[in-house]
């Protein structure tokens, strides 16, 4: 008897032996012993074992808490009026912005409040994946560590009200394309009094 028979055989005996009675079972124990040759506990662990059905998909990990269908339509206007705030910062913010949003737009259901109040911000991030859009590729930025080594960094929670904390970044001024000659520009923005600063080289 061939693999490919075996199988058959023993996943016909099994779907008999799930749904049968005491006697009936012994009686498919015995077939499972004269056709494919198994001792009499291999047949029984054989035919009460559980195999998934060809094709059907068995999911191993744990539940989805998050239902984007559910989540997004209060969470999108939320992001959306805090200027699309980075993940880390958003989950922060949400706290204070849920009641903020429930006092001046409508309430949310228990649940949801609950939800996104727990979200965390890798959680965040992949629900506003799709709002995101594709990444560009046409970031002129390339990874080192030779400024992280030199710049210190401070990556604690911001002191929103106080000035000095910056958002630095810098852009290139060359119509999506670097060929040729275009201004390079440093700016910097300081998020509790606004002011810019800008500085350039061509």
């Amino acid at each position: 008897m061939s693999s490919g028979t075996r199988q058959k055989v023993l996943m016909k005996l099994r779907r008999r032996y799930q749904g049968a009675g005491a006697e009936h079972r012994r009686k498919l124990i015995d077939q499972a012993g004269e056709l494919l040759g198994y001792h009499r506990k291999s047949a029984i662990r054989a035919l009460s074992s559980v195999v998934a059905e060809p094709g059907r998909r068995t999911n191993t990990g744990r539940p989805a808490r998050y239902d984007t269908r559910t989540l997004m339509p209060w969470l999108k206007p939320i992001w959306q009026t805090t200027d699309d705030a980075c993940n880390r910062r958003l989950a922060a913010m949400l706290p204070e912005w849920i009641p903020a949003f429930e006092a001046h737009e409508r309430s949310m259901p228990r649940e949801v409040r609950e939800r996104l109040l727990l979200a965390s911000a890798r959680t965040l991030d992949k629900l506003l994946e799709p709002l995101c859009g594709p990444a560009s590729r046409r970031s002129l930025t390339r990874p080192g560590s030779l400024l992280r080594q030199q710049i210190p960094v401070w990556g604690s929670l911001w002191e929103e009200n106080k000035a000095g904390w910056l958002e630095v970044d810098t852009v290139a001024l060359c119509g999506g394309s670097v060929s040729g000659e275009f201004v390079w520009m440093l700016d910097g923005v300081d998020y509790a009094t606004g002011r810019v600063e800008e500085d350039g080289e061509t």
